[in-house]
């Protein structure tokens, strides 16, 4: 099956939030742990649509089966930096698709004028680090305890991405 990487419309959130949801239910990579309901996930989308935010997705036929998604600063002091977020449905891993889908985020941040893109890694998230680095991203703190998952404490890398 063929995997298009697109723009998010609106008419995809409900499988965006279904793929949100399955990724955030491993409790290994999102900071969330289960999706937002539908329509608190529309709202938000809407608001990113509105200040210039970038969601773009990864369908199979009209499945979301990742997400990559870049908030614009806001405020006009920080509106060149954005902080992404992304994750790939378990199924469709190790296939190249976190790449394409980091490629063209990337790519239209640039085209909206955002020139540091920033994140935050769990330190054992192997797979995501090489990916990041992989495209430029670098290290610029470790984030101790970043993150209290069933009781466990996990840091965290940020990195950021200079266009």
């Amino acid at each position: 099956m063929s995997v298009s990487i697109c723009h998010l419309a609106l008419a995809d959130i409900e499988s965006l939030r279904a793929c949100m949801d399955a990724v955030g239910l491993e409790r290994n990579f999102l900071a969330i742990m289960q999706a937002p309901l539908a329509q608190p996930l529309e709202s938000q989308v809407r608001k990113g649509f509105e200040v210039d935010d970038v969601h773009i997705v990864a369908r199979v036929e009209q499945r979301v089966v990742g997400w990559a998604q870049i908030h614009r600063g806001r405020g006009a002091a920080v509106a060149h930096r954005g902080n992404l977020g992304m994750g790939v449905s378990p199924a469709y891993r190790g296939q190249g698709l976190g790449k394409r889908l980091l490629m063209t985020c990337v790519g239209a941040a640039a085209a909206k004028g955002i020139a540091n893109i920033e994140l935050e890694v769990r330190a054992d998230n192997r797979c995501a680090l090489k990916l990041y680095r992989s495209v430029g991203f670098t290290t610029e703190a470790i984030v101790r305890d970043a993150m209290l998952i069933d009781g466990v404490f996990h840091s965290a890398f940020r990195m950021s991405l200079m266009l």
